[in-house]
């Protein structure tokens, strides 16, 4: 049943004048419609071919626009007893005007009646994912992958330069997915459907302002430390449960101490995780002594590495192949379900943040490299058992992608460059997909990603960017008492590659899943190039790296080449292979 033009829907019923019977087929949480047809479908259509329970709706007063929100709006001025009808109703005052406007976490699918026009809208962080896909005359939007995948009666192509970024990188670039034709909506952006035509439009885009501001660092800091404030206060009134990942850096230092300042009689249940938390200045350690500190009631998961096998596939289900972080999970969402379950907690705030990347890069190829994104032509010796054909077309694949990317971005400043990407790759295709994997269990808050917070960096000059140096300093200089402990000097998440060689129940388990059981991934490998490097992985004590190998590790990186881990390389297999089987029927035939 469609929307015809001009067709008005009672505001309390929701039922039209009249009843169209073009199909839409939205019976596994997915839409797809005709664009060949000039109706659009009705409300009914649109939320229920979405997971049950994780939008809620509304009509404007006037019974113009209808609006689906998945996720939450912060301003002010939106009525938070009623949020969708109140964007509802400033959306037919003000307009696409609006848009950019919205401080939040959200996907919005609006219907203009008036207009016969449909906009699916992301946040300016795109921090949900709504996957998409045009054919020759249709649209189809999901805010999952999975039932996109089974609603076609056939295996998918996979995307060449998805597979060759997630093997050199462990994420996928560029807001696309394994499967080929259907790609994420990227930050700022919105797809709008009207006479039968889809545009993908960019509503708000990152960037950097000239001139840049100029004021006192202890102006700026002061401002800076008065919008993180404020971001947390927005993201925690109304909310007794709340709970913070704490770990050792500045991110989630500063939001600890905005949170205590906000609530100082409000004891704030604290969280992290790690190998354990007794090692000197690791990660781990020095979130237990900040909880301490403030007195919170803090809670530390223990990895349990030998788990991992029980849980590796779980973890692809779950994260749709989207990033390589399985090691860090390696009981999948426990700890997030557990957050929720027997902490109670209602939300957890995280401190993903876009200050700066670590320091000063003397080229592209090295900026790009401190955010994990790499040309798998660039990465010496990294995967000897993919076959050689299959290899020459993921390094052209690769080699294109990143020539693509760098010339998309419009600034020319090195550093400016490096954390454009920051914002527009690695976010949005790393950090976020490890966001919305949380959420399956525990809703996940950002206040460094607020709208004003964004606004604010984005003017600052590059040098107070470089390695975080605002926040940096806003924290030891507004803060000191949360300093004097110190920062991790060390990661407690597990050696992986020490796990390979020491544990015979992880390394029988990685054999199953890349020797055993072969699919349409399989067909991509030389078995006994891989038998071998397996068998060089396992070994308990691996040759030494002399002195004479580290000055070439560190001549390759100069020269633009980088090296993988063993445990990276095999991971980012299995991840693929695993996909292969419960996503696209077992097949892993590459596009044209």
């Amino acid at each position: 049943m469609f929307l015809k033009a001009g067709e008005l829907i009672d505001e309390k019923t929701g039922n039209p004048n009249a009843v169209s019977s073009v199909p839409v087929q939205n019976d596994r949480n997915f839409v797809r419609f005709d664009l060949s047809s000039p109706l659009l479908p009705k409300p009914d259509q649109l939320r229920q071919g979405l997971l049950p329970g994780a939008f809620q709706s509304a009509w404007s007063s006037d019974g113009r626009v209808y609006i689906l929100l998945q996720g939450e709006v912060y301003n002010e001025e939106i009525n938070q007893e009623n949020p969708c009808g109140s964007i509802a109703d400033a959306f037919c005052a003000e307009g696409h005007n609006l848009l950019s406007k919205l401080n939040g976490s959200f996907i919005i699918i609006l219907l203009d009646t008036d207009a016969q026009r449909l906009m699916l809208v992301c946040d300016r962080t795109a921090s949900k994912a709504l996957y998409f896909a045009l054919g020759r005359d249709s649209l189809t939007f999901s805010s999952t992958l999975k039932p996109m995948l089974s609603g076609i009666s056939s295996a998918m192509k996979v995307d060449p330069y998805s597979a060759a970024s997630f093997l050199a990188g462990g994420f996928l670039l560029e807001g696309r997915t394994l499967a080929s034709g259907i790609r994420t909506l990227g930050p700022g952006e919105m797809l709008v459907v009207e006479n039968g035509q889809v545009q993908h439009q960019t509503y708000w885009q990152y960037g950097f302002t000239q001139p840049r501001d100029t004021r006192s660092p202890a102006d700026l800091e002061q401002e800076l430390f008065h919008l993180i404030l404020q971001a947390v206060a927005r993201r925690t009134q109304g909310q007794e449960a709340l709970g913070l990942m704490l770990s050792g850096g500045y991110d989630s230092r500063i939001i600890l101490g905005c949170v205590k300042k906000l609530y100082p009689d409000h004891r704030l249940q604290t969280v992290t995780w790690g190998v354990n938390q007794l090692c000197a200045q690791c990660d781990a350690t020095l979130a237990a002594q900040l909880g301490a500190m403030v007195g919170s009631k803090h809670t530390f998961f223990p990895l349990h590495p030998q788990a991992l096998p029980r849980y590796f596939a779980d973890f692809v289900n779950l994260n749709e192949g989207r990033t390589d972080a399985v090691g860090n999970y390696p009981e999948s969402l426990r700890f997030f379900q557990e957050s929720r379950d027997s902490l109670g907690l209602t939300y957890l705030l995280r401190g993903d943040e876009c200050y700066g990347g670590s320091g000063l890069v003397d080229t592209e190829i090295q900026g790009l490299h401190r955010l994990q994104i790499h040309s798998l032509p660039g990465l010496a010796g990294a995967y000897p058992f993919i076959k050689k054909e299959v290899r020459a077309k993921l390094d052209q694949a690769s080699a294109a992608q990143i020539s693509r990317i760098i010339q998309k971005c419009p600034w020319d400043n090195l550093h400016d460059r490096k954390d454009y990407f920051c914002y527009t790759e690695h976010l949005f295709g790393y950090l976020n997909p490890l966001s919305q994997l949380k959420e399956r269990h525990i809703q996940i808050r950002n206040p460094h990603l607020d709208n004003d917070v964004l606004d604010f960096i984005s003017r600052i000059p590059t040098p107070l960017r470089l390695g975080k140096a605002l926040l940096r300093s806003t924290t030891r200089n507004l803060l000191p008492e949360l300093c004097r402990p110190g920062f991790a000097l060390n990661s407690s998440l597990i050696n992986w590659d020490q796990q390979l060689r020491m544990e015979a129940d992880l390394q029988q388990y990685v054999r199953e899943v890349l020797l055993e059981n072969p699919n349409g991934f399989s067909n991509l490998l030389d078995h006994n190039s891989l038998r071998n490097f397996l068998a060089e992985s396992f070994i308990k004590s691996p040759p030494r790296l002399w002195p004479l190998g580290h000055s070439r590790k560190k001549w390759r990186r100069l020269m633009g080449r980088y090296e993988l881990s063993r445990s990276q390389q095999i991971f980012r297999l299995m991840i693929l292979k695993i996909w292969a089987d419960q996503f696209n029927m077992r097949q892993f035939d590459f596009s044209v």
